[in-house]
Formats: C-alpha cells, sequence, structure tokens
C-alpha cells in the first residue's frame, strides 16, 4: 500500500474524490448505458398490425395510424377470454361490451375499413396468447414461405410447422 494511504485523512481525501467523481460522471455513464441497452428498429412493412388489449383506445389509434401510414393491409384484435369480471356481469345479467368490440369500433372510427380488421378465432389472455392466435390466423392464410419471408415469427412462440 502507498505510504500517502497510511493516514486516515488520506484515505478520506481519496474516497471523497472518488464519490465526486462518481456523482459528476453518473448522467453520462448513465446514459451511455441506455443508449447501448436500449435498440430502436425502423418500422418497415408488415404483413399485419396487432392492436394488443389494453389501454383502449390508444393502441387502437396507433394502429389506426400506423394502418393508414400503410405499413400493413390489416388490423388484428384478439377476444379477450372469460375472466372473473366478465362471469359475474353475467350471472348479474349486466350487458357489458366486450373489448375487441370497442377496439374495433375505435378502429372504425379512426377510418379504418371493416373489411381489414380481423378478429382471429378463440380467445387470449394476455400478450402471449394474443400474439399466438394472430400469429396461428396468418399461418393458416398463408404457406410458411410466404409467413417467414414476411417476418412474422415472434420469438420463442413460433410453432413447429412441418
Amino acid at each position: 500500500m502507498s505510504p500517502f494511504l497510511h493516514t486516515p485523512k488520506s484515505r478520506w481525501l481519496v474516497l471523497l474524490s472518488i464519490l465526486a467523481l462518481a456523482i459528476a460522471l453518473h448522467g453520462p455513464i448513465l446514459r451511455g448505458v441506455a443508449e447501448f441497452l436500449i435498440v430502436e428498429d425502423s418500422l418497415r412493412p408488415a404483413a399485419a398490425i396487432v392492436a394488443l388489449g389494453g389501454q383502449t383506445p390508444f393502441r387502437e389509434i396507433e394502429a389506426a395510424k400506423f394502418y393508414h401510414s400503410g405499413l400493413a393491409p390489416r388490423v388484428f384484435i384478439v377476444r379477450e377470454a372469460p375472466n372473473a369480471e366478465s362471469e359475474a356481469l353475467k350471472e348479474l345479467a349486466i350487458d357489458k361490451q366486450q373489448s375487441w368490440e370497442v377496439s374495433r369500433a375505435v378502429l372504425v372510427q379512426q377510418g379504418v375499413p371493416p373489411e381489414a380488421i380481423v378478429i382471429p378465432q378463440g380467445e387470449a389472455v394476455g400478450t402471449l396468447e394474443e400474439l399466438q392466435a394472430v400469429y396461428n390466423a396468418l399461418v393458416s392464410q398463408k404457406s410458411v414461405e410466404d409467413v417467414r419471408r414476411e417476418g412474422l415469427g415472434v420469438r420463442g412462440t413460433e410453432p413447429e410447422i412441418r
């Protein structure tokens, strides 16, 4: 150990210097880490736009903007599977509009033609199931080569195709 660091005063001076340096540089360091971690891909044409459930009408409004910019010829919305809330309302004989119906109404109001809105068979709970439902609907409409060429695979969710 250096003779300079043998005194308590010297140790405190070094510690305070390191702390001051960390405080002074934490902003640039954090920005550098953020730039490294955040990847932003540019938008490119796709086979479909998926308006995921939740945050209605905001996701549908953005999906309509993407549709009007020509990014895809159709917009998918997926039916939400029944949950405790919907079952309780059903038991009380209270009609509540389904979330997919509201999503469709927002898309139509935003100028997306009804024929461009696709509602696949089945219901989903959560993002993964929604994406799987859309993927399965697209696969059933296209050949495997078309699906792969158009980049429709969702990493980790792609069913095995033979």
